[in-house]
């Protein structure tokens, strides 16, 4: 092939830019399409001929005389020592185009076999060295052609998948972008889970940003030619919504969504333990369990609350819990003193209700004291309770009573074990333990002599007759008594 039927050809691809045709992909490289300036120092430069192929330059073994453009020929000037390497994938095939001007000087590579301008060979990376110690070849253009199959291409760039709400009542919107990971490929992509392909989607050669308001998957793949990438997919979904405490306790354990609390629902703050907030609403109660750093400032008893917030449910042992995540915000949620509302009051309830009012402030009457200390027992009809000082109160307002005392207690309902807690808070005004009457009879039979226990029928509470007691809860001629 002469100088002049090499340029003819090489003419012909810079026209066509890319080639494809069975399974072959042929693309171009033009020095001057580079705007390099007369004299421009190529040693160590890169250039992209397409999404899989480049073209570099390096001094080699000649330090002294390196690789440069000039503008007489056109082309790249490379003297002995110095080299030239072409990257890709699978290449088969590599012209090279001369400048005006050109020399004679043998050209070696690394890989493959070369002849009058035209590597052959199979190979990802072919290096051209120029021989001889005078002269220069002059690259004015390369033409490569390589074999291209499905997956060589790499997929689109796709935003990472997240879950979102909108941030007030309106439409949701968020924004994903899609671009090519390979300049000079073409992207496909859908928005409505179907196959993307010429036919079927949009397409786009640099990066878009696309609106999303509802959850949408996205599918997208990259073509060059006949020749396509892998298929990449994002599903971005809108996270659900609840409009109450008792709708958030209903989801499923680990769930993530968005509490809405409008004003009609009248949540209020309970008590708030360091972050650990627990709230009520018209429906029920729900242990807010965040960072104290998260609220500024911190919420009170009795404010109101409205707005909303992110966070996931779960049931700790039978607490009904919100958690906070990374979506998590207090942006959104408004903590204020009520205005005509009436202050908030533990509830009343009976003993057997307890279980229904796990995190809420709850009040029972008239519970007899088992035993004291630090996990004081609480009984009536058959239904027994921990007095536990959870929230650490001062010692002047948590007075643990004495045993076969009676009492009314309030505090928060929390789910422990085989037997319940109730955890006293401190509130102004109200009086957690209250002592209202005697359980029992006492009976001090140490300090009477002429108590007899044989004119007596006395059972330990298994129902088991009993010769001569000693400290605790006795049936005594029917009655319950406590002995001393």
């Amino acid at each position: 092939m002469t100088m002049r039927h090499r340029l003819l050809t090489f003419l012909f691809a810079s026209m066509i830019g890319i080639a494809a045709q069975a399974g072959n992909m042929t693309v171009t490289w033009t020095a001057s399409n580079e705007n390099l300036g007369n004299g421009a120092d190529v040693d160590g430069a890169s250039y992209t001929i397409d999404a899989l192929t480049s073209v570099s330059f390096a001094a080699g073994s000649n330090s002294l005389n390196t690789p440069k453009y000039y503008t007489s020929g056109s082309a790249v000037r490379l003297y002995p020592g110095n080299t030239m390497t072409v990257s890709g994938m699978g290449i088969t095939q590599i012209v090279l185009t001369f400048g005006d001007g050109d020399s004679s000087n043998t050209i070696s590579t690394s890989t493959g076999s070369y002849s009058d301008g035209t590597w052959m060979g199979n190979a990802n990376d072919v290096t051209f060295t120029v021989e001889g110690s005078s002269k220069h070849r002059r690259i004015a253009g390369i033409s490569v052609t390589y074999t291209v199959t499905d997956g060589t291409l790499s997929a689109p760039t796709l935003s990472a998948p997240f879950t979102f709400w909108p941030n007030t009542t309106e439409t949701p919107k968020r924004t994903i972008s899609i671009a090519p990971s390979d300049a000079g490929t073409t992207v496909y992509y859908t928005i409505d889970g179907s196959n993307p392909s010429p036919a079927n989607g949009t397409a786009i050669t640099a990066k878009k940003d696309i609106t999303i308001n509802g959850t949408t998957t996205v599918r997208a793949i990259a073509m060059l030619g006949a020749n396509t990438s892998d298929e990449v997919s994002a599903t971005y979904t809108l996270g659900e919504t609840v409009n109450s405490i008792a709708a958030f306790k209903r989801l499923a354990d680990g769930t993530e969504a968005r509490l809405f609390l409008a004003d009609a629902m009248n949540a209020r703050v309970i008590y708030n333990n360091n972050g650990e907030v627990y709230l009520r609403d018209k429906t029920g109660a729900i242990c807010l369990f965040m960072s104290s750093n998260q609220f500024n400032p911190q919420p009170a008893h009795n404010q109101h609350v409205a707005g909303w917030i992110i966070g996931k449910y779960t049931n700790y042992k039978g607490l009904p819990e919100f958690i906070s995540t990374g979506n998590t915000t207090t942006e959104y949620i408004l903590f204020a003193d009520p205005v005509s509302e009436p202050a908030t009051e533990p509830l009343d309830i009976e003993v057997e209700e307890f279980g229904a009012y796990y995190a809420d402030w709850v009040q029972m009457k008239e519970l007899e004291v088992e035993n004291s200390g630090n996990n004081t027992v609480l009984s009536k009809d058959g239904f027994s309770y921990v007095l536990y000082n959870k929230f650490n109160i001062p010692s002047e307002i948590y007075v643990v009573p004495d045993v076969g005392k009676l009492v009314n207690v309030s505090g928060i309902a929390i789910p422990y074990g085989d037997k319940d807690e109730i955890a006293p808070i401190n509130i102004e005004g109200y009086v957690p333990i209250e002592v209202v009457g005697d359980a029992t009879s006492i009976l001090s039979p140490a300090s009477d002599e002429e108590f007899e226990w044989y004119d007596l029928e006395v059972f330990n509470l298994s129902g088991q007759r009993v010769s001569i007691p000693t400290t605790g809860f006795y049936i005594v001629n029917g009655k319950k008594v406590f002995i001393k």
